[in-house]
């Protein structure tokens, strides 16, 4: 997330059942209230004289100064000798790996105990919100809902995520 503001018109973007979507994910990991997931505030505006007012979406979410975790990782030592001492990080300390998995454990069961798939898991959905933690989950857009999208009948019959990422055999599904 960059710390400038960004003014989207989200109707030239995208159809509006879609962005209702994207919100509605949103909202109810808003609603799950975990340290361990990013949310962020919905503000929804127009702009405009009357009879031609535009719809307007603002976003806003904690800046993570620390980056994604994926930057963690490629920037590690052991992965990358030339980097100095002073250009370590956090991945490189086992006790910190260790606590970080334990906050991605913490974050996706709580989307697990609320019925909430996130399907795209990769380090780059992962954002370090400072020099030393704590990471967050981000990225909802393959979130999917026990009852509207699996469960009670319904399967999940197609690979979902990035294919980088997912299990061969969903892949090859």
């Amino acid at each position: 997330f960059h710390p400038q503001e960004t003014e989207v018109d989200s109707d030239r973007l995208m159809a509006k059942e879609s962005i209702d979507d994207e919100l509605g994910k949103l909202e109810k990991v808003n609603a799950l209230d975990s340290e361990f997931l990013m949310g962020a505030h919905i503000q929804r505006y127009e702009v405009g004289p009357e009879g031609q007012r535009e719809k307007r979406l603002k976003l806003f979410a904690p800046l993570a100064k620390g980056g994604e975790l994926y930057q963690h990782y490629q920037n590690a030592t052991y992965l990358n000798p030339k980097k100095s001492k002073a250009e370590q990080n956090l991945l490189l300390d086992e006790a910190k790996r260790n606590e970080i998995i334990k906050q991605l454990v913490k974050g996706y069961a709580a989307l697990h105990k609320n019925g909430l798939l996130q399907m795209d898991a990769k380090p780059e959905n992962v954002l370090v919100m400072g020099p030393n933690g704590p990471v967050k989950i981000i990225d909802y857009g393959f979130l999917l809902e026990k009852g509207k999208d699996f469960g009670d009948g319904k399967e999940i019959d197609y690979p979902i995520g990035t294919a980088g990422y997912m299990a061969p055999e969903a892949v090859l599904s």
